[in-house]
């Protein structure tokens, strides 16, 4: 699958919210393939 094939898919935004080790806190949307490959945020 090439770059322009993969902008063709449905993307969902999902809001996360990361916590680091050293206290920080991190808050952002992340749009993701909407089901099937790479379709989770762990896959990032």
């Amino acid at each position: 699958m090439n770059a322009s094939t993969a902008r063709n898919f449905h993307r969902e935004k999902q809001r996360v919210k990361i916590y680091t080790t050293d206290g920080w806190e991190i808050q952002g949307d992340v749009s993701i393939p909407a089901g099937g490959y790479n379709a989770h945020l762990s896959d990032f």
